[in-house]
C-alpha cells in the first residue's frame, strides 16, 4: 500500500481525526498556559477544584487525563507551589480530598478564559449550529 493510500485511510478513521483535533487543541491550550507557568494537567485539576470544590484524588486523575500515580506526583508539585492542600475527608478519615488554596483559585481565575478563547477560534471555522452538534456528539461518545 502506498504512503498516500495509508494517509488517506488514516484521515478517514474517526479515532485518528479526534486524536489529531485533541492534540491541536491541547497544544494551543498548553502553549497559552505555559506563558503563565501553569502545566495543562495542573490547569485541569484547578478547574475541577474551583468549579466542584474539594475532590478526591481518583476523580482528579480522571479530570487531568492522568493515572493516579502521575496525579499524585502532580499534586505533590501543586502542594509545594502552594496551589492546593490535602484535607481529611469528613466521612472517611483514611481518605483525603484536595482543596484549592486562595493562590490556586486566583491562578485558575486568571487563566480560566483561555479555554473558551481557544474554543472561540473554532467558531471561526464552523457555524455555531454545527459546533453545537459536534460538541453534543463528542459528549455522547466520551
Amino acid at each position: 500500500m502506498s504512503d498516500q493510500n495509508t494517509k488517506a485511510r488514516l484521515e478517514d478513521e474517526l479515532v485518528w481525526v479526534v486524536a489529531r483535533v485533541n492534540h491541536q487543541l491541547e497544544q494551543r491550550l498548553a502553549k497559552r498556559l505555559s506563558s503563565r507557568g501553569l502545566p495543562i494537567e495542573q490547569y485541569w485539576i484547578l478547574q475541577a477544584l474551583c468549579e466542584k470544590g474539594p475532590t478526591a484524588v481518583s476523580h482528579l486523575a480522571e479530570m487531568a487525563h492522568a493515572g493516579r500515580p502521575n496525579t499524585t506526583k502532580i499534586l505533590d508539585r501543586m502542594v509545594a507551589a502552594g496551589l492546593v492542600f490535602r484535607a481529611p475527608d469528613r466521612n472517611d478519615r483514611r481518605r483525603s480530598n484536595i482543596v484549592a488554596t486562595d493562590e490556586g483559585r486566583k491562578l485558575y481565575e486568571d487563566t480560566a478564559q483561555i479555554g473558551p478563547e481557544i474554543e472561540q477560534a473554532l467558531y471561526n471555522k464552523l457555524p455555531m449550529d454545527q459546533l453545537t452538534v459536534l460538541k453534543a456528539l463528542l459528549k455522547n461518545i466520551a
